[in-house]
């Protein structure tokens, strides 16, 4: 044979086993993480639930729950598994609570463990006040709230500003005659 083509031969093999390198430890990556979370839901017994696929979690269930119908699909879950219950978003988990006396304790008696928001957007996380937490947030907050208040919006400006804002939605509502509205037709 010619070199030239003993060469492309080559390259040709260099290529393929190079993918099926890359191709292998991406399937043992995948079978990594989905034998680690199902594994995690398996184990997450203490606040029940139902059950979540890897990887997908509960979006089945949730996402063909039409809007109308959230609601009683959340009781149908409040009533099968109780006040506290979990469900499973992605790999994300998300506890629900249906008592008040559950949400003021971890609202209010329990908030150094709940206070936290969970970091949903890791890249901007402790960036300014929306994305901090902990004692990054409570620095932001104070120095939010001087400037506010060193621009004239002390809590009498505030609540009069309110007021006509809920006279303009109460307006409204008598406009539309209860039918309620959305947040497009409020602005």
């Amino acid at each position: 044979m010619d070199q030239s083509i003993l060469d492309i031969l080559t390259l040709y093999t260099d290529m393929c086993l190079g993918f099926l390198i890359v191709l292998a430890v991406l399937i043992i990556y995948t079978l990594y993480s989905v034998i680690n979370h199902a594994v995690a839901i398996y184990l997450d017994s203490e606040i029940p639930g139902p059950f979540a696929f890897p990887l997908i979690g509960n979006l089945f269930d949730v996402a063909f729950v039409k809007e109308e119908d959230r609601f009683a699909f959340h009781q149908n879950l409040r009533m099968k598994y109780g006040d506290i219950y979990r469900l499973y978003l992605g790999r994300k988990k998300i506890i629900y609570l249906h008592n008040y006396d559950l949400i003021r304790e971890m609202l209010v008696e329990k908030k150094n463990i709940f206070g936290e928001k969970p970091g949903c957007y890791p890249v901007l996380s402790g960036h300014g006040i929306m994305f901090s937490n902990g004692k990054q947030f409570k620095i932001f907050k104070e120095i939010a709230l001087s400037a506010i208040y060193k621009r004239g919006f002390k809590k009498d400006a505030m609540e009069a500003i309110m007021h006509d804002e809920v006279g303009q939605v109460i307006d409204y509502i008598k406009m539309t005659k209860g039918q309620g509205l959305t947040g497009f037709e409020a602005v």
